[in-house]
């Protein structure tokens, strides 16, 4: 599927204080680039049409050190009240005809545009208002949401909880897809999640990561 082909937006949530890391955890170094910035490229080589990145917590600094060409970046000033405000925040610079919303993790570098591009598929083919990966039967991310639940998403954001109120009140219209890639349940939270990933990396494969 090419852009072209889908309406989709990607928000990529990456507002947070890396509180568990002791670092700013968007910066730190992945595949010649930063763990955010490789997530964002994973984005544009998707099919996703437009591409919002939330940034909060030391934006600043991040700004001056990645590369945000091609997509769209927003600053949650209210991040410290949890990841329903960085949702809130992103889908107020959606486009008004976007058929749905990926919310990607910007700690998820691994989740690359072949499971990206799945979801959106899912969701063409389906038509189901919530998309979720599956991998060996745990539910992972990145999460779709459909227009036809904004107003739904919007009225449930809760403190930190993000989605998962309106996955649970909607739990019979989700469609599960799943990927056999065990990414979409790792994401970089401790620096000894980040000590994984490199050592994965470095044998040469992550589809066996122990999650």
């Amino acid at each position: 599927m090419k852009k072209r082909d889908s309406d989709i937006t990607g928000i990529i949530l990456a507002a947070g204080k890396s509180s568990r890391m002791g670092k700013i955890k968007q910066l730190l170094p992945f595949r010649g680039n930063s763990i955010l910035g490789h997530v964002i490229n994973n984005c544009l080589k998707s099919s996703l049409r437009q591409i919002i990145v939330v940034l909060g917590y030391r934006a600043r600094q991040i700004q001056q050190a990645v590369n945000f060409h091609g997509v769209k970046v927003v600053v949650n000033k209210d991040c410290c009240q949890g990841l329903s405000s960085s949702l809130r925040v992103g889908l107020s610079y959606i486009s008004d005809s976007c058929d749905g919303v990926l919310f990607v993790l910007g700690d998820q570098p691994l989740v690359d545009e072949s499971v990206i591009d799945a979801l959106i598929k899912g969701f063409y083919e389906s038509h189901a208002p919530i998309i979720v990966p599956y991998y060996r039967g745990r539910r992972g991310n990145p999460v779709f949401i459909g227009r036809s639940l904004f107003h739904q998403l919007e009225m449930n954001l809760k403190a930190d909880m993000g989605a998962r109120p309106l996955l649970k009140k909607f739990n019979k219209q989700i469609k599960e897809i799943n990927i056999m890639k065990a990414s979409v349940n790792f994401d970089v939270d401790t620096i000894d999640d980040y000590n994984k990933l490199l050592s994965f990396e470095n044998a040469g494969s992550s589809d066996n990561l122990l999650v």
